[in-house]
């Protein structure tokens, strides 16, 4: 972006933060975030960034978040709120296992699609601060739960297991570490469609939950 353009953004992010009203300014300034997170990392990002950014001044984000890291964990929490949403909104309407499946791999490259610097944000390695870290934590293993709680709607996966909860638990965590993967990988490659993505991930990942799956009927 050349240096005109970029401040012509600036001084429209700044009249719509004077415009807006609190929830809308707090999110104006996560967008501003996103953008400065996912570039520079946590790090290497300051406040002064990120407003900026924004097309505001540094004491209003701090009108909104008391330090960098409230901030960094505000934006990790939401977007990762938005992509849970989503794929759990998606695997609600297909009536058969593999296309709830299906649509939510889809779900979850398309919400990250449409965020490209989520995918640097959500799947880079944990900051060094405790804050930060926990987060991470925090919200990996609210999307595990909720893929562990998707999987267990088909009650033939894994039903002959002794500890059918800790099985689908497992099962969720592995499934969530190689979608994870993948969108990681995606950001290196980005030339790579989201169709051709969502179709490798079935062809990896599929098969061995079908597995599962006939062992529960057998």
């Amino acid at each position: 972006m050349g240096h005109k353009a970029a401040t012509r953004q600036a001084t429209a992010r700044r009249v719509r933060a004077q415009r807006i009203s609190a929830p809308e300014r707090r999110e104006l300034l996560l967008e501003a975030a996103e953008e400065v997170f996912g570039s520079r990392g946590y790090g290497g990002a300051t406040l002064a960034d990120v407003a900026a950014r924004a097309g505001v001044t540094k004491s209003l984000v701090y009108r909104h978040f008391e330090s960098k890291a409230e901030l960094y964990v505000g934006l990790l929490e939401a977007r990762a709120a938005e992509v849970i949403g989503a794929v759990s909104a998606a695997v609600a309407e297909p009536a058969s296992t593999e296309g709830r499946f299906r649509a939510g791999v889809e779900a979850f490259f398309d919400a990250l699609e449409r965020r490209p610097f989520s995918r640097r944000l959500l799947f880079r390695d944990p900051e060094a601060d405790p804050e930060v870290a926990a987060a991470y934590d925090r919200v990996h293993a609210a999307a595990a739960d909720a893929l562990s709680r998707a999987l267990a709607a088909d009650r033939s996966l894994l039903r002959g297991d002794a500890d059918r909860g800790q099985a689908l638990e497992l099962l969720a965590y592995v499934l969530k570490t190689g979608l994870n993967g993948l969108a990681a990988w995606w950001f290196a490659n980005p030339e790579i469609d989201r169709d051709t993505l969502v179709q490798r991930a079935m062809q990896l990942m599929w098969p061995g939950v079908e597995q599962l799956r006939s062992e529960g009927r057998a």
